[in-house]
C-alpha cells in the first residue's frame, strides 16, 4: 500500500493515503480482533507495517506494538491482567 508524500496545511508530512485502504485496514483490523479488546483501540499502520494497540489500565494508557497479531494480542492480555506478558516465541 504505497502512496506518495505529502505535506499539510502547517507544512508536516503526511502520508498519501486513500479512503479505500483506511476501510481496507480497519477491515482488515476487525476480522483479526472483533470486539475481543472491547475497551482497546487497535490498528494495523499502513507506513510501519505493525499492529498498535492503546491499552488502558491502572497508572494510564499503554502503547503497544508488534509486526504480527498474535504476538500483539498476547502483549494486549498481559497489559490488561489476562496473563503475564511474554514476546512471542515464534519469530519469523
Amino acid at each position: 500500500m504505497s502512496g506518495t508524500a505529502a505535506t499539510d496545511e502547517a507544512g508536516r508530512w503526511v502520508p498519501a493515503v486513500h479512503a479505500d485502504q483506511l476501510e481496507a485496514v480497519w477491515r482488515l483490523a476487525r476480522r483479526e480482533f472483533g470486539d475481543e479488546f472491547p475497551n482497546t483501540t487497535i490498528w494495523y499502520g499502513l507506513t510501519s507495517g505493525k499492529w498498535r494497540a492503546m491499552v488502558p489500565g491502572p497508572g494510564g494508557w499503554r502503547m503497544l506494538e508488534s509486526p504480527e497479531p498474535d504476538d500483539l494480542r498476547m502483549q494486549i492480555r498481559g497489559a490488561v491482567g489476562f496473563w503475564p506478558v511474554y514476546g512471542s516465541q515464534h519469530r519469523r
